[in-house]
């Protein structure tokens, strides 16, 4: 009988969004295959704070768990590139996805890579 540990499960990091020069949103992610469990931003990025934003019939809202908190990365040190870490449970259910930065993004365009848990 095959034991779970004789299948990892691979992490996915060649998913992206970019925030546009002078904009403060991403573009769109369709998280169809698995769970965001994390973000690698750059240097370039202009903000110190992300949120994310889930679709649903009302359009593009607020993500918050299941205790009512706000599902953000804040304190990014734009001066390094850095990977953030995101909690599964509070990730599951997103089927697309923007993330809004606390600022415009300035400078050049800010591509983010999204790490990705499949199912």
């Amino acid at each position: 009988m095959a034991l779970i540990n004789d299948y990892p499960r691979k992490l996915d990091s060649n998913n992206t969004v970019t925030i546009p020069t002078s904009s403060s949103t991403s573009t769109i992610f369709h998280c169809q295959s698995g769970t965001l469990i994390g973000l690698v931003v750059p240097s370039t990025f202009s903000g110190t704070k992300l949120t994310v934003y889930s679709n649903t019939s009302l359009g593009y809202v607020l993500y918050k768990n299941a205790t009512g908190t706000t599902i953000e990365i804040s304190g990014i040190d734009n001066t390094i590139n850095a990977h953030y870490g995101l909690s599964t449970a509070d990730m599951i259910g997103i089927s697309k996805l923007k993330l809004v930065s606390d600022v415009s993004q300035s400078g050049t365009d800010c591509d983010i890579i999204l790490i990705f848990r499949p199912l």
